[in-house]
């Protein structure tokens, strides 16, 4: 029989993990439907590229892609959840669990992805029109991954 706080840490991975790919639904929801229809940005791949680097799938068609993209973005969401709800058994509840959850993922984070992201919100307030900034902008989260 398992033990309290077992069932309990049990309890939060799971509904951590449901709140991760619910979160990542609404947001992929209002990316598609509302986002990108304003700004004109197409379709970030980044997720693809993240699971090409990291692992040895290389799909050989547009299709196949395309779902490794979602499968991708969604596996990420669930495991920002899961990390949020091992956050929230020690005790960690809104914006602390949130920065913690944030502090622990990207703390290895290559140097260069952060010395990409914040020149370019630099730049672009000055450098470009307001169409291109609110690109770059949507786009600076997908840039960079674990």
């Amino acid at each position: 029989m398992q033990s309290t706080s077992q069932s309990g840490l049990a309890a939060n991975i799971g509904r951590g993990i449901l709140a991760g790919v619910a979160g990542t639904v609404v947001m992929t929801a209002f990316q598609k439907l509302i986002e990108m229809p304003i700004t004109g940005r197409s379709e970030s791949y980044a997720p693809a590229d993240f699971a090409e680097r990291v692992l040895p799938v290389h799909p050989s068609t547009p299709q196949g892609r395309t779902q490794l993209n979602y499968a991708t973005h969604f596996s990420l969401g669930g495991m920002w959840g899961t990390a949020y709800g091992i956050a929230a058994v020690a005790g960690l509840r809104g914006q602390r669990a949130v920065n913690t959850v944030f502090a622990m993922l990207h703390r290895r984070r290559d140097p260069q992805c952060r010395a990409r992201v914040v020149p370019t919100y630099r730049v672009v307030g000055r450098g470009l029109d307001r169409r291109h900034r609110r690109q770059v902008r949507a786009g600076a989260g997908h840039r960079c991954h674990l």
